[in-house]
């Protein structure tokens, strides 16, 4: 039995042990670290911040190119509306649909097509980083914008090619070739349609990107104090742990030499039985 009571001992005391070290460990490591760990952290949303930034004024350059095309298609449609509407009228043709139409038609879609190739692969290149700093633990990354990325450049390739359509419906009704003024009407509608929403996608994508802004700038407010109050928690959490091990030592202690005591008092002889010897 004392035997049994000795092993017991000698393991809790063993397990106590083991566990203050751990503990201790633990914290040392977690003191060490925190500061390194807050660092990363903040340099990583600091970088996020910047990536969203070039992003949103590479979309700068796009928008005001794009609401210039969505001028000009709105003017063709106006004046093919205003055409069909007095065909009578001679000359009305080449006072609404002139050759700076045309030509204004071309040199805006050219402009838009070489900025947004000039921000297309940033684009698409940093979306994904983006996105995959959604899987973050209490990081909410906003992809309703972020996800029409990848069809934007479909879609500017229809912009471009419904603006070359429209042009060739504007120069054959200015040529007097047989186009009823119909189709230009058509055509600038669609395209409108199309401009309308290539637009409303740029703009989503620049909220989503702001979103990501302010999201990564409270993250870079918040996460130091965060670090340093999750190391002083668990910190005051280890401290109980060992005050608990130092306590169950010191009872395994003194159960030891309880039974130490009962075991050596159990092996005396009694008195009488030495005076009959």
């Amino acid at each position: 039995m004392g035997t049994n009571h000795r092993t017991k001992s000698i393991l809790y005391k063993t397990f106590s042990i083991l566990v203050t070290v751990l503990t201790l460990v633990l914290v040392i490591f977690v003191w060490i670290v925190q500061r390194e760990v807050s660092s990363s952290a903040v340099a990583i949303f600091k970088q996020v911040d910047n990536v969203a930034q070039v992003m949103r004024i590479g979309i700068a350059r796009v928008e005001p190119e794009i609401r210039t095309l969505r001028g000009l298609i709105g003017q063709v449609e106006s004046a093919s509306e205003e055409i069909a509407q007095n065909v009578t009228e001679e000359g009305i043709i080449m006072r609404l649909l002139p050759d700076t139409v045309v030509d204004s038609l071309t040199e805006s879609s050219m402009s838009l097509r070489e900025n947004f190739v000039a921000v297309y692969d940033l684009l698409e290149a940093t979306v994904d980083i983006l996105l995959a700093l959604d899987r973050m633990p209490f990081v909410e990354i906003p992809a309703r914008g972020l996800s029409t990325i990848s069809t934007l450049q479909e879609t500017m390739e229809d912009i471009s090619d419904q603006v070359e359509s429209l042009k060739n419906n504007v120069v054959q009704v200015r040529e007097e070739t047989g186009a009823r003024i119909s189709r230009v009407t058509d055509a600038a509608v669609f395209l409108g349609a199309e401009a309308d929403q290539f637009y409303a996608d740029l703009i989503q994508i620049d909220e989503d990107l702001e979103s990501i802004q302010n999201s990564v700038r409270r993250y870079q407010r918040l996460t130091p104090p965060l670090i340093i109050a999750f190391a002083i928690i668990l910190t005051l959490l280890s401290a109980w742990i060992v005050y608990s091990q130092v306590v169950m030592f010191s009872r395994s202690q003194t159960l030891s030499q309880g039974i130490s005591s009962e075991i050596s008092e159990n092996q005396v002889p009694p008195l009488d039985e030495g005076m009959d010897g």
